[in-house]
């Protein structure tokens, strides 16, 4: 750490500050659900569809990366396409408490979906260009451990706000049930003020505008390739020079992959964003304080969770760190199904232990997956496809299940855990597989050609 020069290190803060900022907006999806739903005058159930376009954005903007990046990426220094999509997420929070319309609302849930894929995806593949695919293990782990940070501040800053707009209801009018779901006369505040709890996207949406200041600094003064070129000279960090194998070779390991990406992330989120009203509408009964208590335990796990992640990565291989928290996630739901219906103390428990769990899923995943393979430019779309065709169906079903009975949806997460293990079992002997053959194909152009294979290929 102490060879790496100052460009670097500054790179790495403000991509750190702009994960920071994108966690908050995931955790306050989860608080200010019923908020959302009361400012369209509509219900959960039918607003999780509309929910789940930020997730079709998501897919749209991850795959739109690799494209870009390789198109552009001679052209136009990529931190000013950061800084572009830096500012319009910034733009479309900030006017979230204006939108009463559940159309308009929906292309800005969107919009915000593009722009979370795009820096998500391309963020990732920075770090991973730069640091290569040894060096960038616990750097990755620290990219999806700063999420976290403001997961956990999402719901302390959202709950004042709160408080002061539905603090004085016995019953929230927007769980399933409550026949005042759409009676704007509950409200705390008239038709003509604003609502407290606005004041949530506000804040997060100037602070993107200070990022996209600092993003394009970074970009004027040419950071990223500053960095590049110091570390290509280094021999204390091998940065990424595998040439991206044919799709055609890849297809098998992938498609488990996307598997396993489909139910950790969708679960991650179908908690994160159901944990706050199913603890408030179901038989549990929360208070506000309570119910935002809860949510940002179960930030705090995650954060933990990626934290120790950071240290394990440099010691432990990808696959056993994730196999381990597939694990604890199934004990965790099944723990939950079973006795956190009635009992708070078990959902208090489990919220922050299966955060935990969750927490190294993402990042062991992509770490693991550069072990196998260069996945630094067109194939970072992997991840966002199967993650985010995750959340787009389980948010809608988990809106469905919601409306039936609120505690139904985790029901569903505790399937996603299970479905889970199968998944990345798959990618796991694909990959064995995968690596044979290139293990087989080095050795015979040895035997052929009298030299070694080029191109970071596999070395018999």
């Amino acid at each position: 750490m102490k060879l790496w020069p100052t460009s670097a290190i500054l790179l790495l803060v403000t991509i750190y500050l702009a994960r920071t900022g994108m966690g908050y907006v995931l955790s306050l999806s989860g608080p200010t659900l019923l908020y959302l739903t009361e400012l369209v005058h509509t219900e959960i159930q039918s607003f999780s569809l509309a929910f789940s376009l930020r997730f079709v954005g998501v897919i749209i903007g991850g795959v739109m990366v690799g494209f870009v990046m390789h198109r552009t990426k001679e052209q136009i220094n990529q931190l000013y396409l950061m800084a572009i999509f830096l500012f319009l997420k910034g733009l479309f929070n900030l006017i979230t408490p204006w939108l009463t319309s559940i159309w308009i609302m929906s292309i800005a849930i969107m919009v915000i979906g593009i722009t979370f894929g795009y820096l998500d995806a391309g963020l990732q593949a920075i770090i991973l260009r730069i640091w290569g695919a040894t060096t960038s293990r616990p750097l990755i782990y620290l990219y999806h451990f700063t999420i976290g940070i403001g997961g956990i501040f999402a719901p302390i800053i959202a709950e004042p706000f709160l408080l002061k707009a539905y603090g004085h209801r016995e019953n929230n009018p927007n769980c399933p049930g409550n026949s005042t779901s759409n009676d704007s006369s509950t409200s705390a505040v008239g038709d003509q003020e604003l609502n407290p709890v606005a004041w949530s996207y506000i804040i997060i949406g100037i602070y993107f505008f200070v990022i996209t200041i600092l993003t394009l600094a970074l970009a004027y003064f040419k950071t990223d390739e500053k960095a590049f070129q110091k570390f290509s000279a280094s021999e204390n960090v091998t940065v990424e020079k595998r040439k991206e194998e044919p799709i055609r070779d890849l297809i098998w390991v992938f498609a488990p992959l996307i598997g396993y990406y489909f139910c950790s992330v969708s679960n991650e989120i179908l908690f994160n964003s159901f944990i706050y009203p199913v603890a408030v509408c179901s038989e549990l009964k929360f208070s506000i304080p309570d119910a935002t208590l809860v949510n940002s335990l179960y930030w705090i796990g995650l954060m933990v969770g990626r934290g120790s992640g950071i240290f394990a990565a440099s010691y432990i291989r990808p696959a056993k760190i994730a196999i381990f928290c597939i694990a604890g996630t199934i004990i965790m739901m099944w723990i939950l199904v079973l006795f956190g219906r009635t009992t708070p103390q078990v959902t208090w428990a489990v919220s922050i232990v299966h955060g935990f769990f969750v927490g190294p899923l993402y990042p062991s995943g992509v770490t693991w997956i550069s072990q196998v393979t260069n996945v630094s430019g067109k194939y970072m779309f992997i991840f966002i496809l199967g993650g985010m065709t995750g959340c787009t169906t389980m948010l809608s079903l988990g809106g469905w299940l919601f409306k039936t009975s609120p505690f139904h949806v985790m029901y569903l997460a505790c399937a996603l855990s299970c479905a889970n293990a199968l998944c990345f079992a798959g990618a796991v002997f694909a990959a064995k597989r995968y690596k044979k053959k290139r293990r087989h194909e080095a050795e015979g152009e040895i035997f052929l050609n009298g030299k070694s294979p080029e191109n970071g290929e596999v070395k018999a």
